[in-house]
Order: structure tokens, then C-alpha cells, then sequence
């Protein structure tokens, strides 16, 4: 089961916080596109994180760029991770506050293993908010906030591995489990294989927003 999920390519988007996946909507031909996000910081660095090292020979401004308003390509700086797993973006000047912009990520972009492709081109509209804005996002963000955690979890021991499974709230992008991240798969979804688990033990679950906060802590049982 494992070795089937990992023969496509998949990213997921952050700025220091991860974009949620289950919320894509269908786009003309072999694109998608995310959810729009609304940030304050204008000179914003997107990391796109995959699940497997990408070939660098296909990351270039031709499979990665942001475009603004009128269809016009923003200048951006992009790194490649020591592991080839994440894509560093940033402008090169500044983003202007109140406008609005895309990034889009080619399905040309390959991984170096297998020289599998994503299985569709992305988009991710962004908007540089005003500090008016920013007050208002703030303040809905508390509101928000989950007084008590809301995770599913189940288990599937396997010969060498335990396969955990999470279903959280909609609100949770990001589940680290001990010291592991565990891999978002849509649909408030997230997946982890690890070894050297047992029956009884403690598993400990932290899970975070959109803004990379921790919303809360949670202690599971392994049955």
C-alpha cells in the first residue's frame, strides 16, 4: 500500500504555513486551482514542499512564477532545497499591497527518482492585504481558534511499519507526530507510516493552523 502512494508526485504549498489541499476546485483543462489565500507580508516566500526530490532540471521560471493583475510575470528568486524536496519562491521586489496574484506550479516538473510529473498544473491566488485587512483576518482567526481537538485516528500494523491514519477538523493543515510531519492527502486527511510503535503506547499529536499556530495537543492511545 505504501508503494502505491508513492508513485505520483505531490506538493503542498506553505508559507510557513500549509495551504489545505481538500479545498481544490476543477480549472479548464489539466490545471487546478487552490484556494485563494490572503497574507501581509509583501515580500512573502512560498515554500512547495514534495514528496519525493524534484530533477532541477525542470524547475525554472518557466514551470514555477507568479503572475499579477494584468496577466504580467513577477520577477521572483527560486531555491532548491539541499534534498530536492522543497521550492523556495520570492519576489525579487516587493508585492504591492491590496493586488492581487498567482502562482503557478507546471506539471513539467518532474521528480529526479522516477521522473514522475504532477498530475496537473496548479494555481495558488494570493492577495497582499491592507493593514485594515490584517486587523480583520486577526481578529477572525480567535473566533476561530478550537477550544478541543477533533482528530480521528486509526492504525494498521503492517510487518515492519504501522500505517496511522488522521482525520481532522478543517481548520488543522498541518499534524506533526513526534518529531515526524505527517503527509496531507485531501479531504482533512493525513497519513504517517512509522516504525517501532506497539499496542498501548502514547502517541502524542500536535496540530497546527494555516499560520503554522498550534491549535492543540492531543494524547492517543495506540490500540
Amino acid at each position: 500500500m505504501m508503494r502505491s502512494r508513492l508513485r505520483n508526485i505531490s506538493i503542498v504549498v506553505t508559507l510557513l504555513s500549509i495551504l489545505v489541499v481538500n479545498s481544490i476546485s476543477s480549472k479548464a483543462g489539466a490545471e487546478v486551482s487552490w484556494t485563494e489565500k490572503t497574507i501581509n507580508d509583501t515580500n512573502k516566500m512560498w515554500t512547495i514542499y514534495f514528496n519525493q526530490p524534484v530533477r532541477i532540471e525542470t524547475v525554472s521560471s518557466n514551470s514555477i512564477f507568479v503572475i499579477d493583475e494584468t496577466n504580467k510575470r513577477v520577477q521572483t528568486n527560486i531555491k532548491v532545497s539541499s534534498d530536492q524536496k522543497s521550492l523556495m519562491v520570492s519576489p525579487k521586489s516587493s508585492y504591492k499591497t491590496g493586488k492581487k496574484y498567482w502562482l503557478y506550479i507546471d506539471k513539467s516538473v518532474r521528480s529526479s527518482k522516477n521522473r514522475d510529473t504532477l498530475q496537473q498544473s496548479l494555481w495558488m491566488p494570493f492577495v497582499i492585504a491592507s493593514s485594515k485587512d490584517t486587523d480583520s483576518l486577526r481578529n477572525e482567526k480567535k473566533v476561530e481558534q478550537p477550544s478541543k481537538s477533533n482528530l480521528k485516528v486509526s492504525f494498521e500494523k503492517t510487518q515492519f511499519f504501522t500505517n496511522i491514519k488522521v482525520i481532522a477538523d478543517p481548520s488543522v493543515t498541518k499534524i506533526i507526530l513526534g518529531r515526524s510531519s505527517m503527509q496531507y492527502n485531501g479531504n482533512n486527511s493525513f497519513t504517517l507510516a512509522i516504525a517501532g510503535i506497539n499496542k498501548g503506547d502514547n502517541l502524542l499529536f500536535k496540530a497546527y493552523d494555516g499560520d503554522n499556530s498550534l491549535l492543540f495537543k492531543e494524547t492517543v492511545k495506540m490500540e
